[in-house]
């Protein structure tokens, strides 16, 4: 019976000694955190940019290995700012808020496959996700009742 409370005591004195040392986070340490956020929803913008100049390169039939450089780049500088967010998160009990959501994201179900001999695969998935919401966008502006009516008339 003695260990039980024993325990209890120990499992007691653990939580209130986590809750007393997630309350003190320094607050330039907040500030670095609050940095690093703008930090990555700034990269998401400028990948928001590049996706839709490659996405319109690519519908002139032009090159878009600059772009999609430059999209690689920025994705690669994001994700060592998301690893910092989410260790300073784990480290002083911080939350990490959502990402703008600008566009869909490319699914890296295997980043090592990114890497493989085409280094700028990652900014070509991007550009064709951009494309796609483009033309889907463009078909849905499409007034087809106009289109068919003509057609029934001929």
């Amino acid at each position: 019976m003695k260990t039980i409370s024993k325990l209890i005591l120990l499992a007691i004195i653990a939580a209130v000694t986590a809750t007393a040392f997630a309350a003190e986070v320094p607050t330039e340490k907040k500030a670095e955190f609050r940095k690093l956020v703008i930090q990555r929803n700034n990269f998401q913008r400028q990948l928001q940019t590049y996706d839709m100049q490659s996405a319109e390169l690519l519908k002139q039939g032009k090159d878009t290995t600059k772009v999609n450089a430059k999209q690689v780049t920025i994705q690669d500088r994001m994700d060592l700012n998301q690893l910092k967010l989410e260790t300073m998160a784990a480290r002083y009990d911080l939350e990490i808020p959502d990402l703008p959501d600008l566009t869909k994201q490319p699914d890296n179900k295997d980043p090592k496959a990114a890497y493989g001999s085409d280094a700028f695969q990652r900014g070509r998935t991007r550009t064709m996700l951009e494309l796609k919401r483009q033309t889907f966008y463009m078909l849905r502006s499409i007034d087809y009742s106009v289109i068919l009516g003509k057609l029934k008339e001929n």
